[in-house]
């Protein structure tokens, strides 16, 4: 008989005034993940953000830039790690995975599992991983069908703690998504010469899985179709066990501490 493995999970919906709470979750589960020891998945979403990269910071004009994106309805803020600048919005789906004693993962290896979630957990979908290099926020492991992309990833570490990130647009208007990050790099750069490489931004390079398929209506087909996923493959999902570990003191110490190290990178 197969050994069932606990996983744990955990679902946030953040508002515009909690937005910088989704990463101050995420950086301080990372620094707990080895002593809570089991595995976590973590759903999220914002309203409409565009969530910059520390490189976004070399930008000349990036006051400029940012000035245009809150103009057009779009909040802001600047994560404590490299990458460049993505959308947000309750379209779009944000899942995390968690991983306690990861250290014998290669970077690789940790792409490669979160594919293989999203590849099994959409079977009716062809998915490739491979740079989509006019896309926003470009990577090696983007995520695409007939080499348009619909999601990209991440990852970060902690001792021998991985998280990986994926935000996957789901449905909602991406070329709109894809015209706003372009005209924001290129009010950005102000007409200097583009040296840091930011993304030459081709709106048709980026879709949706509804464009694809209409079944795919919103967030929850996707979360259902992982969970139902991890399920079959012998995973017990616990949605009860971080519902009352964040209201320990704890972690609301930990939590704070990494809330105040990320409005540090903010720009006023």
């Amino acid at each position: 008989m197969i050994k069932q493995q606990e996983i744990l999970l955990l679902e946030q919906n953040f508002s515009n005034k909690q937005t910088l709470d989704s990463f101050a979750t995420t950086n301080t589960l990372l620094d707990l993940i080895s002593e809570i020891n089991k595995p976590i998945i973590h759903f999220w979403t914002l309203p409409k953000h565009v969530i910059l990269g520390l490189k976004d910071k070399r930008l000349p004009n990036l006051k400029k830039g940012i000035d245009f994106l809150h103009q057009k309805g779009f909040s802001t803020f600047i994560r404590n790690s490299g990458g460049l600048a993505v959308v947000n919005d309750p379209k779009i789906i944000n899942i995390s995975l968690f991983l306690p004693n990861a250290s014998s993962i290669s970077v690789n290896e940790a792409y490669q599992k979160m594919t293989q979630l999203i590849q099994h957990s959409l079977p009716d979908f062809i998915i490739k991983t491979g740079e989509i290099i006019h896309s926003y926020c470009p990577g090696t492991f983007d995520l695409s069908v007939v080499n348009q992309k619909i999601a990209g990833m991440s990852q970060r570490r902690h001792k021998d703690a991985l998280v990986i990130m994926l935000y996957m647009s789901v449905a909602g208007d991406q070329i709109s998504r894809s015209e706003l990050i372009k005209k924001f790099y290129q009010i950005g750069l102000n007409n200097e010469e583009n040296k840091w490489n930011f993304p030459d931004i081709h709106p048709s390079s980026m879709t949706t899985l509804f464009n694809i398929d209409h079944s795919i209506e919103n967030n929850d087909v996707i979360k259902q179709n992982v969970l139902t996923l991890l399920e079959t493959n012998n995973y017990i999902l616990n949605n009860e066990f971080l519902e009352k570990y964040l209201k320990q003191d704890s972690y609301k110490k930990l939590f704070q501490n990494n809330l105040t190290k990320l409005q540090k990178y903010q720009i006023n």
